[in-house]
């Protein structure tokens, strides 16, 4: 679900509950930090879903694991806008 909300910056994040599913609610702004968000906070998503799965509580919360799965999704968005761009579209991005 995107909200749009054209006074503020884009402000998202990944709603966890142990025991209900993951929610990625944003602002969405058409711009390309956007897509760079969103991509992280669905990495993020994916983690605790994935984490929820196969260990407890105490892991769902430690916050170094999740912010690799969550940049390492970004970077994948990144590259792959990269590699279907032209030259003046990289110099821009």
């Amino acid at each position: 679900m995107f909200f749009q909300n054209p006074e503020n910056e884009v402000e998202l994040f990944a709603l966890t509950d142990y025991n209900k599913p993951t929610y990625i609610l944003l602002n969405w702004n058409n711009r390309l930090n956007d897509v760079l968000t969103f991509a992280h906070e669905a990495g993020h998503g994916i983690n605790n879903e994935l984490v929820k799965k196969s260990q407890t509580l105490l892991i769902l919360e430690h916050q170094l694991q999740p912010e690799v799965a969550s940049t390492f999704m970004e970077d994948f968005v990144l590259q792959r806008l990269l590699s279907n761009a032209d030259d003046k579209l990289k110099l821009s991005i």
